[in-house]
C-alpha cells in the first residue's frame, strides 16, 4: 500500500523544526518525516492566514468572557461542552472555507496583503 504524506500548513516557529528555519529542533523535524506530514511554509505573520487566531481563539475568547470557573474541572467540563456545540462538520468545515478565502486573496495579491 502506497503511503501519503499529510500537508501541514505551519508557521515558522523554530519548535516546529520546518526544514526553512535551521534553528528547528531535529527532534521535530525527524517527528514531522517520520510521520509522513509535509510542512507547507506560511508567509509572514498575518492574522487572516491564522485561523485559530482569527476564529478558533476570538470565539473561544467571546463565549466565556466574564465566565469564573471554580476549578479545573469545571474548565474542562465547559470547554469541552463548547467544543461539541460547534458540531464536527460545520463550524471547522467554515473555518477552513474562510482560510481558503484569505490564502486566495493572498495569492491574488502576489503575497502583497
Amino acid at each position: 500500500m502506497k503511503k501519503r504524506w499529510v500537508k501541514l500548513l505551519i508557521d515558522n516557529t523554530a519548535i516546529h523544526g520546518v526544514p526553512w528555519n535551521p534553528r528547528g529542533s531535529f527532534e521535530a523535524r525527524k517527528a514531522l518525516q517520520d510521520n509522513m506530514f509535509e510542512p507547507q511554509q506560511i508567509p509572514p505573520y498575518e492574522p487572516r492566514l491564522a485561523p485559530m487566531d482569527f476564529l478558533v481563539i476570538s470565539d473561544d475568547k467571546n463565549h466565556q468572557k466574564g465566565r469564573k470557573f471554580k476549578d479545573e474541572n469545571e474548565l474542562m467540563e465547559w470547554v469541552t461542552n463548547h467544543l461539541e456545540k460547534r458540531g464536527k462538520e460545520g463550524y471547522y468545515m467554515n473555518m477552513v472555507n474562510q482560510l481558503i478565502g484569505h490564502l486566495n486573496d493572498c495569492i491574488q495579491k502576489g503575497g502583497k496583503y
